[in-house]
Formats: structure tokens, sequence, C-alpha cells
């Protein structure tokens, strides 16, 4: 709780300097905890917890702000448009909101930076003609990340900035494929993308959003009605990428460790093997 405590900290406290006096304040009181002054025998829980708190708060709060550091990428300083070339990280289609969306990696004109911008391209079966990997070609509108509309509302600034994206908007028009991908896509996201095309294929766009999200966890083909009968009845939470699937991973490997611990008479004799399984 309290490295959680310094997590949720960085993230109130404003500015640079507050979170140096957050820092500054939890190793004095640790370092009052551990000082060896008088009576310091007659409350040793007391101080255990005045020495271990501050530090994990400080710890939490070091970690979040290393990572923000390392990770977070500097948003766009204004609207930029034209045409863009740039090389595709991923590709997430969304047939339920009719458009495919990219992850691309591109320079920032003007400035030559390296960023990470995420586009809406309207349509589907984008993937049939772009890959991981392609270099293409757009015209285009970007937007740096839109802060929250309302205090305490959705705040895609702070999400992009933790993803390392640096900007989002829309394709205008095709995508041309410049150069094809030298390097092949992952054979992990090529499967998960095939099994979600096989699930459309077989039961259509229009009932396959729900079931690709179980097996997949691609949010993508969930009509907004669907979405939000999933949230009022408390299931949203089975849609993404949670208990239900990781349970099945740990259940699968479960039978298959068992499977194949059977096969040697040794050990199906003196071991047991639900156990070891498990184990």
């Amino acid at each position: 709780m309290a490295f959680a405590g310094g997590i949720v900290s960085w993230f109130s406290l404003p500015s640079l300097v507050w979170w140096s006096a957050f820092c500054v304040v939890c190793g004095v009181l640790g370092a009052a905890a551990a000082a060896p002054w008088s009576g310091r025998e007659h409350y040793p829980q007391l101080l255990r917890a005045l020495l271990v708190l501050p530090l994990l708060a400080m710890a939490g709060c070091l970690a979040i702000w290393a990572r923000s550091t390392v990770i977070g990428e500097p948003p766009l300083d204004h609207p930029i448009a034209g045409t863009f070339a740039a090389r595709v990280l991923e590709i997430e289609p969304q047939p339920a909101l009719d458009r495919d969306r990219l992850i691309l990696a591109m320079r920032e004109p003007g400035t030559g930076r390296a960023i990470k911008v995420r586009v809406n391209v309207p349509g589907k079966n984008l993937a049939a003609h772009v890959g991981i990997g392609d270099v293409v070609r757009f015209k285009g509108r970007l937007m740096p990340p839109a802060p929250p509309m309302l205090p305490g509302a959705y705040n895609f600034a702070r999400t992009a900035w933790f993803a390392g994206i640096a900007g989002s908007g829309s394709v205008i028009g095709e995508v041309e494929v410049v150069e094809p991908g030298a390097v092949p896509a992952g054979w992990l996201s090529g499967l998960r993308r095939s099994l979600a095309d096989h699930i459309r294929a077989r039961i259509g766009d229009e009932r396959a959003g729900i079931a690709t999200a179980f097996v997949t966890g691609d949010r993508g083909g969930i009509s907004k009605a669907d979405d939000e009968a999933m949230r009022d009845s408390g299931l949203a939470h089975l849609l993404s990428v949670s208990g239900l699937h990781v349970g099945a991973v740990v259940g699968a490997v479960y039978v298959l460790f068992v499977r194949v611990l059977a096969l040697s008479p040794w050990l199906a004799l003196r071991v047991r093997l639900p156990v070891a399984a498990a184990a």
C-alpha cells in the first residue's frame, strides 16, 4: 500500500519540485526512524513501520518517475497535416467502428524527432494489403493527444505519454505501401490476428465481437451497444485480457504437464502428478 501510495503521490503532485520534496520528506522520516535515539527500544513496531513505510512510498514515487522519464514521449507541439511516410508497428482491426487502427513509427516533420503515432484508417480489411513492418505513405492530420474533457474524465494524454505515443489522428484517402517489410511480424501477433479473422469469417462481424474478445482479447469488433450492455451487467472485465485468459492458460499448462509426466511409469507410480504439475 505504501508503494502504491508513492505512485499515487507522483500523479497527484504538480511538478518536479513537489516530487523531490516528497522523496526528501520520506527519506527524512526513514532516517529519523533509524536514528539511535534514546527510548527507541520501547516502540520497536512503530519504529519499524516509520522506517519501512516512508521508504516504500519513496520507492513507488521514484519508480513511476523513472518510468515516466525512460518511456514517456513528449507530445506534438501543434496539429500537423500533410503527406507522411512511416513504418507500421501494429495493426488493430476495429470492424465495429468500420475502421482499422495503425501504430506507426515516423519522423516528426520539422524536427526529425523519431516518434510513434496512432492513426485511424476508414474502412475494413486494411491488413489484406498492409503488413507489420511495411513502410507506408498516407495523407492525414495528426494532433497532440487530447487531455480530459472534464476533471476526472479519461485522460488520453497521460495514457499516450506512458504508451510512447506522441500524436494521434486519421488518414485521408488510401494507405500506399512504399516498401514491404523486410522482417515478418511476430508469429504470436500473426496467430492472434489470423484467429480473429477466422472467427469473424465463420460467424460474421456483427456476432464475432464478443467471441473474438473472449478468445484473443481483441475488443475492436465489439459494437457500442454490446459494450454498454456488458458494462451495465458488470461483465466488461471478461472482454479484456484478464483472469479468464490467465486461467485458461494455466489450466492448459497444468493438463499438459500431467499428461507429459504420466508418460513415465516410474514417475506415475511414485509421484503425485497433479501436485507436481501444479508446482
